[in-house]
């Protein structure tokens, strides 16, 4: 992990290929991204993604303002947002690439960003996560971090 994105305290290692261990959104957060790229909702799904946690009834975009999280036993830090790359592009039920309009859509009305990446503390390493676990939001940044680029 790039250690301007690690905060202090925590881990920035990975031992899976993409850049961080944790990779956040929500089901709004999808259904904003179909509504955006004016397609019916589930046209693009969340497994082209490829996040490890996803949650429900923040709001849509909710995600991108929430700095430190406690998700079961592990608390860590929403540092970077996710910029979208072309493997999002991989229809996954046939492993092929689309036309490339989902990345379009996110480039050009989301800012380039689904999804954020977070960090865990070193002390939650053996902790778990499971399914269906609480997600209790600790502190919110003011505003979403940014990529768009200066026009």
């Amino acid at each position: 992990v790039d250690e301007d994105w690690v905060r202090e305290g925590c881990i920035g290692e990975s031992k899976f290929p993409d850049a961080f261990p944790f990779l956040m959104t929500s089901e709004e957060s999808l259904t904003e991204l179909n509504k955006l790229a004016d397609v019916p909702d589930g046209t693009f799904d969340m497994r082209r993604y490829r996040p490890n946690i996803v949650v429900k009834g923040g709001g849509a975009l909710a995600e991108n303002l929430w700095e430190w999280i406690q998700v079961g036993q592990v608390k860590m830090a929403l540092t970077k947002p996710c910029v979208s790359c072309k493997a999002t592009s991989v229809i996954p039920d046939e492993g092929k690439f689309d036309d490339g309009y989902i990345l379009q859509v996110v480039n050009q009305k989301m800012d380039t960003i689904f999804g954020m990446n977070g960090v865990h503390r070193p002390v939650d390493v053996d902790k778990l996560i499971l399914v269906g676990d609480p997600v209790i939001v600790e502190t919110t940044r003011k505003e979403a971090i940014s990529f768009k680029k200066n026009s």
